[in-house]
């Protein structure tokens, strides 16, 4: 028996998001796009490691400048540019 999988439109999500056809949607969304590309972060993650353990598997020496970036773009409540340039150069320890 062969199954397939119907692969899901993000960019579609993103558009439903962003123009508010989905009401009471959880912010900050998890699903968000540029013009070329889309994220879907997962709210329940299968795989858990910590912030120093996916910077080093994933070669990703600036998650933690990224991460904090992020954070407080969010707590200013101001977007976050998804340009993969960060503006600050912090050495951030997170939990």
């Amino acid at each position: 028996m062969k199954l397939s999988r119907t692969p899901v439109n993000y960019f579609t999500i993103t558009d439903a998001l962003t123009s508010g056809f989905i009401p009471d949607v959880l912010k900050p969304c998890r699903t968000f796009s540029t013009s070329t590309t889309t994220f879907h972060l997962a709210i329940k993650p299968s795989l858990h490691m910590s912030i120093d353990a996916a910077s080093d598997l994933f070669r990703l020496p600036d998650l933690h400048p990224t991460i904090s970036e992020f954070l407080q773009c969010i707590k200013n409540h101001m977007n976050h540019p998804i340009s993969g340039v960060t503006s600050q150069d912090l050495h951030v320890h997170f939990p």
